[in-house]
């Protein structure tokens, strides 16, 4: 479980290295700034469980959970996960409605980005949507929204 932490730990950080960053780098920043808000955190976390999986997203938000609770808690700290609260995780900061999530997703590191974490409501007709592959967009379209959204629960 340690190896498969700093693994993940060490994607973000590779990642967001080769955004660049112009001066030095400060990883415990660059942690932070790529799962500032829940649905960044569980997309990543989705990914995460995708690459120790076979390629497979969790099955269902109990899956979901208990993946999450089995993570190295300092880890999860890092990435602003209170591992007592985990349910708060699964809640958007912006409407403070549950997070919509489409389980059983399939893909890897080389797959396009996939739609997986949605807000319900949003804020003045925008919702975030979050992908794999560290991609977000504010949706304001009905139409474009449920089409995203699919079969997520």
């Amino acid at each position: 479980m340690i190896i498969q932490t700093m693994k993940m730990f060490a994607c973000v950080v590779l990642l967001v290295g080769m955004a660049g960053c112009g001066g030095g780098f400060d990883s415990a920043s660059a942690l932070q700034e790529v799962n500032a808000t829940n649905p960044q955190r569980l997309s990543n976390l989705y990914v995460q469980h995708q690459r120790e999986n076979g390629g497979k997203g969790p099955k269902d938000k109990a899956a979901f959970r208990a993946y999450i609770n089995k993570m190295n808690p300092v880890l999860l700290e890092r990435i602003g996960v209170d591992q007592s609260a985990i349910d708060d995780l699964f809640v958007s900061e912006r409407d403070g409605e549950a997070l919509k999530i489409r389980y059983g997703v399939k893909g890897n590191d080389f797959s396009p980005p996939t739609p997986i974490v949605f807000e319900a409501i949003g804020v003045d007709g925008v919702r975030i949507v979050a992908f794999t592959g560290q991609k977000f967009e504010e949706v304001s379209d009905d139409a474009e929204y449920k089409k995203l959204l699919g079969n997520a629960k």
